[in-house]
């Protein structure tokens, strides 16, 4: 990645030479994570594509709508139906599956950009959104 940072902000080059400007929603921990090369590749998501893998993990399906703290309990751990990093991106984006490290922490070198904001808070506005 070819990236510029001022605290919470970031800006990538595009292969075209334009730019793609973005906030970290963990600014310590994701630049970071960039500076030391654990995370190496930084993916465009929309709205869409996260909808789809919510569906993909039943997020509404009216089961788990209608118990939504223990299918959360169920969906969210590492390697579960919620744990995207593992089960929906690797397939959906063509990326690798996320590995362990020398410390036994499985790590994936992606970040990903949803509307110029990095982090995974829009997932759960979304899904909030959707099943009100």
């Amino acid at each position: 990645m070819n990236e510029f940072f001022v605290g919470s902000k970031g800006r990538q080059t595009n292969s075209d030479g334009s730019f793609t400007k973005f906030r970290f929603a963990d600014p310590k921990n994701d630049v970071a994570n960039i500076q030391s090369g654990r995370i190496t590749r930084l993916i465009n998501v929309n709205e869409g594509q996260v909808k789809s893998m919510l569906i993909k993990a039943g997020a509404f399906n009216a089961n788990n709508r209608a118990r939504p703290a223990s299918f959360l309990l169920e969906a969210g751990p590492a390697g579960k139906d919620f744990d995207f990093s593992f089960t929906k991106i690797p397939s959906q984006f063509g990326i690798p599956t996320p590995v362990k490290d020398a410390e036994g922490n499985f790590v994936a070198p992606n970040i990903f950009l949803i509307n110029g904001v990095i982090n995974l808070i829009r997932l759960i506005i979304i899904l909030k959104m959707e099943l009100q």
